[in-house]
């Protein structure tokens, strides 16, 4: 099919254009979407003591290993918080797309084994 055939059937012209799933609750848009505000909020992300101490602690050894920092104590709390509460929204809504996504899939799957049993009529 030619490109001018093409973009006269989807009603573009020129070369096709990507489009970013830019929709509400897109990861892309975390944040930033007025449609969202009245949605329910994230749950705050918490841990258990000993996780939120293995996690300091690898963040701490990540950070003098790789970057040379030392970074310790509540200074490297402060810094899990921080990713938690503004990178966590961005992996919490990319884990809902995964989702359903999943979920999608499955259900697809489903409808497919029914209709898989379909049987054959004959004409009346």
């Amino acid at each position: 099919m030619s490109s001018r055939k093409r973009a006269a059937l989807s009603g573009t012209q020129g070369p096709a254009t990507l489009r970013l799933p830019l929709g509400p609750g897109s990861p892309l848009r975390c944040g930033r979407d007025d449609t969202l505000k009245d949605r329910p909020p994230m749950p705050k992300i918490t841990f258990d003591k000993d996780t939120r101490a293995k996690l300091v602690g690898g963040l701490s050894d990540y950070l003098r290993t790789e970057l040379d920092l030392e970074v310790k104590g509540f200074d490297a709390e402060f810094l899990l918080d921080f990713i938690s509460e503004r990178l966590g929204p961005y992996y919490y809504n990319q884990g809902l797309h995964d989702a359903a996504a999943l979920y999608r899939e499955k259900l697809e799957a489903i409808t497919e084994a029914v209709w898989d049993i379909e049987q054959p009529v004959k004409p009346l």
